[in-house]
């Protein structure tokens, strides 16, 4: 910092201070004084502020543990879904459906490949494009023509899903 701005801070300073006398009060005779931080703020130099702790009202309740009054009211798996428990309430889960890919009516009654044609099945029933699996299908469908759906045997690479799978 040069002297020339210094000078011009400590002018400004006692020009901006010499109107601060009221009337009828003696004038202080001490000179202002330039502090370290405001001389920071005036050159923008960085100021370096202390963290505060937090506020004490922050958390009102921190030192009672947190209480689930959805267990207190037996809530949970009570057949109604409580969205705002502390936990999950399994009541709200999806309902299973049993059509979905882990339970094929068709599969378990074993109605894939078996020479008639299902066509409610989750999965094509090879029955149903005119090969019942003995091998003497036209259709190109290499797995049809072996009879590979439906032997029990899952068989990844097949034209149609196999219902094994």
């Amino acid at each position: 910092m040069t002297i020339a701005r210094l000078t011009m801070i400590a002018a400004l300073s006692l020009t901006l201070c010499s109107g601060c006398v009221e009337e009828g009060s003696e004038p202080l005779n001490e000179t202002p004084r330039l502090t370290e931080q405001t001389l920071s703020l005036l050159f923008g130099e960085p100021q370096f502020i202390e963290p505060q702790a937090p506020s004490p009202w922050a958390c009102l309740d921190c030192a009672q543990p947190a209480t689930d009054h959805c267990a207190e009211q037996g809530w949970y798996g009570d057949g109604f879904c409580d969205e705002d428990c502390a936990q999950p309430d399994p009541d709200c889960a999806p309902p299973s459906d049993d059509s979905g890919p882990e339970s094929d009516h068709c599969a378990e009654q074993g109605w894939y490949g078996d020479g008639v044609c299902d066509e409610g099945c989750a999965q094509p029933d090879p029955d149903c494009s005119g090969d019942s699996g003995s091998g003497s299908s036209d259709s190109g469908d290499y797995c049809a023509e072996q009879g590979w759906y439906g032997d029990g045997i899952c068989d990844a690479g097949c034209a149609q899903p196999d219902p094994d799978c």
